[in-house]
């Protein structure tokens, strides 16, 4: 979204607005934060690591 900004282009939709963020994720930030910010995938990703169950997919 944002090189999208920067070359004057209007941007698409932020990949993040069909996530479902964990309160693991989103805990930390402030109320006035979310829905706001961005969080990118690869914290993303981590969050969702770390909370699958042990062994899973394996």
């Amino acid at each position: 979204m944002e090189a999208a900004r920067v070359a004057g282009a209007e941007p698409g939709p932020c990949w993040c607005l069909s996530m479902d963020f964990t309160a693991v994720l989103a805990g930390p930030l402030p109320a006035a934060a979310r829905d706001v910010v961005c969080i990118c995938a690869g914290c993303a990703a981590r969050a969702a690591a770390a909370q699958a169950p042990s062994g899973a997919g394996a």
